[in-house]
Order: structure tokens, then C-alpha cells, then sequence
């Protein structure tokens, strides 16, 4: 170990490190530095005005704890500064940690007691009077190793930060070097707990001025600049501890290297996290808009792009350039903190007005924070409502992390919103870029710029919103962007976060689009018209997130790099991870007892129910949500109690209608719960029941195989090809994670069958135990039976000439509403657009509905090919009668 090269006189310090002659009061400190038990009244009104203010929740505190119980504590902060060392002084006291007995360059005399300054003055001029010195530099002379040594609490800045006049002079030893000796001349291990505080969240810009230089930027303020911003935005500091690291087994890793060389990579490990944290809190610095333009039209990329579209329109570089900048003025983002303080204040009014709160756990928020420490974020939440778009960057605000830039649609750019979202972080792009190849490029570099920067980004992999509440399939164009900007390295990583947005009610009503009306644009005018739901409420949100997945190994899964691989199989890799993605976004639904009530009713064949009937089907439903491990809302404690609110709330919206017993009435009658028989009312109840529909699917596909078969049972082998073919059917409407085979999804889910009493193995065989349960499965899928099978037997319209999809999927919805009044389809929600839309897409894609001409896109016109369709007629029409085909028990249905 390397030996102390200053010399100091041996009276200064007595065997144990500490200072000779210096009193045994532990309330005395030498250097006027430790943090005091007892705040002075001055600081004690500081600390309940300023400090009692700031949100410090997040903080792992027990971490601590738990580091105080193995060894010693070592507190590290980043810049010297006494507001931040006054206001942990006030922290560790909340939190009962140990006190630090010692904090280089600062003095806290000023926070104690006045008898207590008195007498640590009174000791200082004693001590000096004796030994008629000066006291040592506490690093120097080997006053702070001795406190280490001990184990005694200390603190320590990193960086000495601002001089002035009064400003103590700089140790000529390394700091870390001597904590370093310190823990080697130790046994017990000292663990390091890095500590950040962020007054002044807005962003840092590359561009400083003058005042920066007057008085210090927010990274090192002057004095004046610190007490400006302490006072005006101490009510939004954010506080962090982090994970505690022990020295000990940090020296261990080193392999015996020389002390400078520990030290050195000490140093680097506490900045870096540091440094991160911040970035976390704050975001990266934000570069002019022009800059980032510039940076976009010098990629020899775009370059080329240019220069392709000169060729393309005969038109000279400046005019292809000019339009090049507008395509990204209209694009691009305008990050303005200011509007984000002003946006966030309208947001907190609606969304107090709109929902009744919004729970985001703490560990979903560490997720994001973890994720943004190891690389640039990507959040990919689920789309169900444009309250999404302002949801998520509201939680990150006050979670203490900088809000995302999100991909918006180019439809929302209108006047007044466009100019505030676009403040806000939104950038703004269009639902395709085919025909334009320098947009596409654009887009592309705009993407790469924002990533290379450490923007927290966010976009919508569903492409746009879910009006079913099922989860759409991927649209991976966006996602592509971001895998070649990795596949380049443009940063060290992009973790992506997916997140699930659940809300009890939503706020938009998508019946009229599901019943085939054309959706209506985003204007002024419309937002001015949407204010009426202020007036409604819509229960709670919750937000929930899946752990972040690194693209980084992600990629590393190929078998060759990126750039090497084949166009094909990149395609097939790329649909193949975003199918992961959603369905990992899936995994984290919250079950609300809207969605269980919604589920409850939508699968009774009457018209009607008991309350008794209702409370016993929500019950098994809950208890196969269990046993699947979904996570679920906080308003279950008291099942009954919520399942009923739901009800009233259902009937506040004329969903159902609550008939009361009747007075007089027979001993045990109970409430009727009538159900809706209308389209509209059935579609929002579906919306809900969508949510969690996945969770039953493999059953219901397992219980349909079941019911085709000619007796009580089937093998294995059966059930197998019946699920397979299934799976295959409504592969455009249900998302399963890619590396699951279809094998493990029907053993799954026949084994939560026989957990259930629904089903029981025999050898090969599966035998049904309960019909009425096996048809309640079978009826989680019915609609999509229906639907399908109205195209099917709809199709037949197209003898007398090819179609559009459009076309088609609007005579399917007229055909599939005469067969709903002759009661051969039984539920009106499956004649909804998207689903028979979905079902023209399979089967186009089966060859029943074959493109007549080679123009791609809207004008396309569909023929029917009769083998193919007769092909598929047997099993659907055996499919659709399935459930109905078995005598019914006299048994209470669940």
C-alpha cells in the first residue's frame, strides 16, 4: 500500500486518527462540519417551510438500513454545496440514519444550537491557544482516514465545485485514494451510498449565456443562482439514494492493483451513477431545434436521399433541401419546459375532474428508472384512449424523471393543440411514408438524432388506438427504425419498457365506429365539443410496466449481425420481437372489477340474471385470474362491494338495467340484472371484457376442440390439431409471446382446466366433467365465431363481382345484422367493424378472397374462390353450432 507522503507532526493526531488534545464531546467537531442531532430555530423553520416540502418517497432508505447492519456508512455526493448538506442533515434525521461526524468543505455551525456554535467555538480557540497551530487539512493529515477507520458516518464531496474568498483550500491528497487506505486498514466493509438532489429540473441547454457565466449553471451555481432556484422550485426537488456499494468487495474485483488505480476507477463508478441519476432526473442537455436539423441534413445518408430526389423530380438541390427542412419543422419536436410546467398544470385540473386517481406502484417507476440508468428509453405503452399521450409523461413528471418525446400522428397537429403537444415533446409523423422516400428518411435520422441525444422516447407499437380493448397486432416500422439505429451503435443501448394503461372506463365511446361509421378528425372545434365529459367521471387509472428489455441482446440473439442478415429474415425476426413486445405488454394487464363484471355478463346466453348468478360467475372468473397471476386493481378488497358499484355504474350508463326485488314478493327472490340487447351499449361492456380475454383464450380454444368432438372426450392428438387450427383461425385477434409452442399453451391451459374441476386427464384422454363451465369457456370466444362466420357465409355476395375490402366489410356488417334479428347470431358485438374486417383480411390471406387486379391498397377488389371457401364452410359451420349441440344440465351455470 502506498505510503503517506505527507508529512505531518505526530502531536496532531493521537493513535486512534483523531485530533491530540481536542475534547471527548461528541458534540464538538474541530471542523465545524458533522451533521448536527438538533437543528437551531432558524433552521428548524427552514427545514418545516423548505425541506419538510420535498418528496422524498422514492428513496430505498431500508437499503441503508441494512448496509448500517454489515458495516459502516459513507455518504457521497457529487459537487460541494451546504443547502444540499443542510438538507440531508434534515433527511437522515427524518429517516433516523446515522449523522455524519464529518463532511469535506462545509461548515455547519450555522444549523446547530447558539450554545452549541459557542462552544465548538470556544474548543477551536483552546485547542489553538495549546498547541499554537492551525487546525490540519482533515484529509492531509490523516483526520478523515482515522473517522473511516473507526466506522464513524462521514460525507464527502467529489468535486470541490465554486471557490470564492471564504472558500476552503483544497486537500493535496485524493480523496478517494484515502478512503481507499482507509477500508484496507479495515476488516468490516464500508459501503458507499451515493446521494443526489435536483432543485431545478428543467433541462440544461448546450447553449449558455451570460448569466451562466455571472452566476454559475445549474450544474455548479453561485451562491445567488442556488438560493434563486432553492427558493422558487424546492416544492418540485427530487432526492435519490442510491444502491449502497461495498468497498470491500470492490478492492476485492481489483485484483491487487495499485491504490491510484483503484481510486481512479472508484471515482468513475460514483460519477457515473451520479451522472446518470441526473440525466434520469433532468434528461439530457437540449440542443436548438436548427442544430439538430442540421445535424439530420449532413448525414451522408440523407445526403443521398437529396440527392434521389432530385433525380426523381427533376428539381434543383436547394428547392429538394428547403422542402427537406419543412418536412422536419412539421415533424419535429419543440421541448419547452415552460410549457410543460403550464401544460401539466391543465393537465392535473382534468384529469382531477375526469378519474378518480391514478396508482402507479413504486417498483413500475424503479423499472423506468432502471432502465433509463443503463441505456436510452424507450417506453411502448398500450393505446386505448388519447389521454394515453398525456398520462405517461405526467407520471414520469412526478416521479422525478423528464417526460418522453412521443411519436404522435400527424392528425393531431392541429391549431391550438398541435403548437402545445409539440412544446410539450410530441414530434409528429404520418400514418405512412410510402411514395416519399425522403420522408421515410427523414423520419429515420430524426429517430437515430433523438436517440443519440438520450431523449426518453415513446410511441404507440399498436400503431393506433385499440377500439375493441384488445391488443392490435404490432406495427413494426417505427420499431425497425430504432433496431437499425442500434444495430449501428449509435448508443450503447435502447431499453424498451412496455407499459399497460388500464382504465376502469375510458373516456371515448367507440361504438359508433364499431357499428361501421367513419371516424371523425381531430379539430379545434371537436375538442371544444369533447369538454362535456368534464362532467362525467370515469373511475381510476392504473399503469403498470414489464421489465425493460435490452435491444442490445436482443439483437445479439442472431445468428449473424444485423447488417449481414437477409432482408426476408430480418422482416421475420423484426414482426416476430414486436409480437413479443405486445405480448409482454399483455402480461401486465390489471384486472378491474369492470372488466370481470363486463366479462360476467357479455357470456350469458338470457337476457338476464340474478344478482346471486352475477356475484357466483365473477367469482370463478376472479379465481381463474388468480391462478393465471394476474396482477390486479387495488378496489378489489371488498370483491362484492366493488362488483356492485360496477353494476351501478353500468346502469348509471344504461349499459344494463337494475331490477330491484319486488316488494312482496317471494322469500329469496333476488335483483335482475338486465342486459342491454343493443349493439352500442354490448360494444362498451365488450371493451372491457376485451382487456382480460387473452387470459381465457387457450382454454376456450381447448374447450371448443372438446365440444367437436363426438363424445364426452378427446385425445390429445384431437385436441392438438383442433387448437392448432384455431390458433391459426384467430391469429389477427389474439397475440401469444412467439417462443411459446402451441403444445405448451394447450397443456397449460388443459391442466388450469382440470385445476378448475372443468375437465380431467385420463392417460391420452381429456374427459369433460361439467358442461356448463366448458360452454362459459367455449361462449369467451363466441363473438369472433360469429364473426368470422358471417364473412364466410357473407362472401357468397361477391358471385355477383369483386368488392373492395371497404366494400365488403360494410356488406358484412348489413348481412350480419339481418342474421342477428333471425337470432342465427346471437351476439350483437361480434357485427363490428373491426372484427369482420379482420376476418376479411384472414381469409384473404387463406386464398377464399382473391385479389381480381394488381393495385394494392384501398381500390383493390376481392373475387371469391368457391374450393377455398367450401374448405372452411364444414369446420365453421360445425364451430358455430358447437356449444350448442350438447344437451344443457339442470346445474347452476357458474
Amino acid at each position: 500500500m502506498a505510503e503517506d507522503p505527507i508529512e505531518h507532526p505526530p502531536a496532531l493526531l493521537d493513535p486512534e486518527g483523531g485530533l491530540s488534545g481536542w475534547p471527548s464531546d461528541p458534540e464538538l467537531d474541530p471542523y465545524g462540519s458533522r451533521m448536527v442531532p438538533r437543528f437551531g430555530l432558524p433552521l428548524r423553520i427552514m427545514a418545516r417551510l423548505f425541506f419538510g416540502r420535498i418528496d422524498d418517497e422514492s428513496c430505498d432508505v431500508e437499503a441503508v438500513r441494512r448496509a448500517t447492519e454489515q458495516g459502516s456508512i459513507l455518504y457521497v455526493m457529487r459537487t460541494r454545496s451546504l443547502l444540499d448538506y443542510l438538507y440531508f442533515n434534515y433527511f437522515v434525521l427524518e429517516k433516523s440514519l446515522p449523522l455524519a461526524r464529518f463532511a469535506n468543505g462545509v461548515r455547519s455551525t450555522i444549523a446547530g444550537t447558539f450554545g452549541r456554535a459557542i462552544r465548538s467555538l470556544a474548543a477551536r480557540l483552546r485547542w489553538r491557544r495549546r498547541s499554537g497551530r492551525k487546525l490540519p487539512d482533515p484529509v492531509d493529515s490523516g483526520y478523515l482516514a482515522g473517522l473511516v477507520r473507526r466506522g464513524d458516518p462521514v460525507l464527502v464531496f467529489l468535486r470541490h465545485g465554486r471557490t470564492g474568498l471564504l472558500s476552503p483550500k483544497a486537500s493535496s491528497r485524493d480523496l478517494v485514494e484515502v478512503l481507499v487506505e482507509a477500508q484496507q486498514q479495515r476488516t468490516e466493509p464500508i459501503f458507499l451510498v451515493p446521494q443526489i438532489l435536483i432543485w431545478e429540473r428543467q433541462p440544461d441547454r448546450t447553449n449558455r449565456g451570460l448569466v451562466d457565466v455571472l452566476l454559475g449553471d445549474s450544474d455548479d451555481p453561485g451562491r445567488l443562482r442556488k438560493g434563486l432556484i432553492f427558493l422558487l422550485y424546492h416544492r418540485r426537488a427530487v432526492v435519490r439514494l442510491g444502491e449502497p456499494v461495498n468497498l470491500a468487495e470492490f478492492i476485492e474485483q481489483q485484483d491487487g492493483q495499485p491504490v491510484a488505480r483503484i481510486a481512479k476507477k472508484l471515482r468513475w463508478l460514483l460519477l457515473g451513477y451520479l451522472y446518470r441519476e441526473r440525466k434520469v432526473i433532468k434528461g439530457p442537455d437540449v440542443r436548438p431545434r436548427r442544430w439538430i436539423f442540421d445535424r439530420i441534413l449532413a448525414e451522408p445518408a440523407v445526403k443521398e436521399a437529396i440527392t434521389a430526389e432530385m433525380a426523381r423530380q427533376g428539381r434543383g438541390e436547394a428547392a429538394i433541401t428547403r422542402r427537406a427542412r419543412r418536412i422536419l419543422d412539421k415533424m419535429g419536436a419543440d421541448f419547452r419546459w415552460g410549457a410543460i410546467m403550464a401544460f401539466r398544470m391543465t393537465l392535473d385540473y382534468i384529469h382531477a375532474r375526469l378519474y378518480s386517481g391514478v396508482h402507479f406502484d413504486a417498483e413500475d417507476a424503479e423499472r423506468m428508472r432502471k432502465a433509463a440508468r443503463k441505456g436510452t428509453v424507450l417506453l411502448l405503452p398500450s393505446h386505448r384512449s388519447h389521454f394515453d399521450y398525456l398520462l405517461l409523461s405526467l407520471l414520469l413528471f412526478y416521479q422525478g424523471m423528464m417526460p418522453p418525446h412521443i411519436a404522435a400522428g400527424a392528425n393531431l397537429a392541429f391549431f391550438p393543440m398541435g403548437p402545445i403537444f409539440r412544446r410539450s415533446g410530441a414530434f409528429f409523423i404520418r400514418r405512412t411514408s410510402k411514395g416519399d422516400p425522403l420522408y421515410a428518411t427523414l423520419l429515420d435520422h430524426y429517430l437515430r438524432a433523438l436517440t443519440a441525444e438520450g431523449y426518453t422516447q415513446e410511441f404507440f407499437i399498436e400503431g393506433g388506438r385499440s377500439r375493441t380493448g384488445k391488443m392490435l397486432p404490432p406495427k413494426v416500422g417505427l420499431l425497425g427504425s430504432y433496431v437499425e439505429a442500434m444495430a449501428d451503435r449509435i448508443v450503447p443501448d435502447i431499453q424498451i419498457v412496455p407499459v399497460y394503461i388500464a382504465y376502469e372506463r375510458v373516456v371515448e365511446d367507440y361504438s359508433f365506429e364499431l357499428s361501421g361509421e367513419e371516424k371523425s378528425a381531430e379539430t379545434a372545434s371537436a375538442l371544444v365539443r369533447s369538454s362535456r365529459v368534464l362532467r362525467k367521471r370515469f373511475g381510476r387509472v392504473y399503469v403498470k410496466t414489464n421489465e425493460p428489455i435490452s435491444l442490445k441482446e436482443a439483437l445479439d440473439t442472431l445468428d449473424s449481425s444485423w447488417q449481414t442478415t437477409e432482408p426476408d429474415d430480418r422482416r421475420t425476426w423484426l414482426k416476430r420481437f414486436g409480437t413479443h413486445i405486445v405480448a409482454e405488454i399483455q402480461d401486465v394487464t390489471v384486472v378491474t372489477p369492470s372488466t370481470v363484471a363486463a366479462m360476467a355478463l357479455l357470456l350469458h346466453n338470457r337476457r338476464g340474471m340474478t344478482r346471486a348468478h352475477f356475484h357466483r360467475r365473477c367469482r370463478f372468473l376472479r379465481q381463474w385470474l388468480e391462478s393465471r397471476g394476474a396482477p390486479f386493481s387495488d378496489s378489489w378488497h371488498f370483491p362484492e362491494d366493488a362488483l356492485d358499484e360496477t353494476l351501478e355504474l353500468f346502469a348509471a350508463e344504461k349499459w344494463v338495467q337494475l331490477l330491484p326485488q319486488p316488494e312482496g314478493g317471494d322469500e329469496g327472490e333476488d335483483d335482475i340484472i338486465a342486459i342491454a340487447q343493443e349493439a352500442a351499449p354490448r360494444m362498451q361492456l365488450d371493451f372491457s371484457k376485451n382487456t382480460i380475454l387473452f387470459h381465457f383464450v387457450p382454454a376456450a380454444f381447448v374447450c371448443t376442440g372438446l365440444s367437436l368432438g363426438d363424445g364426452p372426450s378427446s385425445t390429445t392428438g384431437q385436441l392438438a390439431r383442433r387448437f392448432d387450427f384455431l390458433v391459426d383461425l384467430f391469429s389477427a385477434e389474439f397475440f401469444f409471446h412467439p417462443d411459446l409452442p402451441t403444445e405448451y399453451l394447450m397443456d397449460g391451459a388443459i391442466d388450469r382446466l382440470v385445476e378448475h374441476g372443468i375437465v380431467a386427464r385420463d392417460g391420452d384422454e381429456v374427459l369433460v366433467l361439467e358442461w356448463p363451465r366448458l360452454r362459459l369457456m367455449i361462449a369467451v370466444v363466441r363473438k369472433y365465431f360469429e364473426a368470422y362466420y358471417v364473412v364466410l357465409k357473407g362472401s357468397r355476395m361477391l358471385r355477383k363481382g369483386p368488392l373492395t375490402e371497404k366494400e365488403l366489410v360494410a356488406a358484412a356488417l348489413q348481412y350480419g345484422k339481418r342474421l342477428f334479428l333471425t337470432e342465427d347470431v346471437t351476439r350483437p358485438e361480434a357485427i363490428g367493424k373491426v372484427n369482420l374486417t379482420n376476418a376479411v383480411r384472414h381469409f384473404k390471406g387463406k386464398g377464399v378472397l382473391v385479389p381480381v387486379e394488381d393495385r394494392p391498397g384501398s381500390t383493390e377488389k376481392l373475387a371469391l374462390d368457391e374450393d377455398a371457401r367450401e374448405r372452411y364452410m364444414g369446420p365453421m359451420r360445425k364451430l358455430f353450432h358447437s356449444d350448442m349441440q350438447r344437451p344443457r344440465q339442470r346445474r347452476t351455470d357458474p
